[in-house]
């Protein structure tokens, strides 16, 4: 996960792009852009995934709380573009993820 957290760290943060499914969600979910800035700067690595085309997505969960929430941003690392955000609660540990989904041999480079 530490390769996968320098990608995200790597990236400046005005050079993320914002995605129109992104503010949709923001204004869905009452998410405010500070809310979205403090997630990708403070943040755990949830999921990772390698799509068609070799695009990378990152599931990161901020770590900040509001108002028992914290934001989870999923993040296209390759295009730099934040593609969509949810709040879940403080106390959701991610037991909901299929691991089977995922290759447990998968190199991050």
């Amino acid at each position: 996960l530490t390769v996968v957290t320098k990608k995200v760290k790597d990236c400046p943060f005005e050079d993320w792009r914002v995605s129109g499914h992104l503010m949709e969600r923001m204004i869905d979910k009452g998410i405010n852009p500070l809310e979205i800035a403090e997630a990708i700067m403070s943040f755990s690595v949830i999921e990772y995934k390698l799509y068609h085309e070799g695009e990378e997505r990152v599931l990161i969960r901020g770590t900040r709380s509001h108002e028992g929430y914290q934001v989870c941003v999923v993040l296209n690392v390759s295009r730099r573009r934040i593609v969509t955000a949810w709040k879940n609660r403080e106390d959701d540990n991610h037991s909901t993820i299929k691991m089977s989904e995922y290759d447990a041999h998968l190199v991050i480079k």
